[in-house]
């Protein structure tokens, strides 16, 4: 039986603080606004693990979806049981700098006895111009 859930969140540009900052259900998220687009990091605590098959769903308020270079709802999966942390995904933006709102759906799986939903819903602000540089993953 495979259950597939997705994603946690890590501590992402070393030296930089995100943008957005969330935490849940033994899952971190730190996202970064750079100019035409938007890294998400997840990252987990030890005995959490973020299930690939069931992947990361990126969903947007339909008056939104015109300020992205993707198609949403973006489901990132991956071939695995799970991702490897951190997970980084980066979605393309479209447009001056705009706050965007997102949800994000993800299985969390705790010390491979059980999987569950696990959603975040944030608000990243505009571009930060002054960064230029795409963020990487740290744990």
């Amino acid at each position: 039986m495979a259950i597939g859930f997705l994603f946690s969140t890590s501590h992402a540009e070393t030296g930089v603080a995100p943008d957005v900052h969330a935490q849940h259900d033994g899952v971190r998220l730190d996202a970064y606004a750079r100019n035409g687009e938007i890294t998400f990091c997840f990252n987990a605590d030890s005995d959490v693990k973020i299930a690939s098959e069931y992947g990361v769903e990126f969903k947007v308020p339909t008056d939104q979806k015109r300020l992205w270079n993707e198609v949403m709802p973006k489901l990132v999966a991956g071939k695995k049981p799970y991702f490897d942390l951190p997970v980084r995904i980066v979605l393309k933006t479209r447009g001056a700098p705009h706050e965007r709102e997102i949800s994000m759906g993800l299985g969390v799986c705790v010390a491979a006895t059980y999987c569950t939903p696990v959603n975040f819903e944030i608000a990243v602000p505009a571009a930060n111009s002054a960064a230029t540089a795409s963020p990487a993953c740290a744990n």
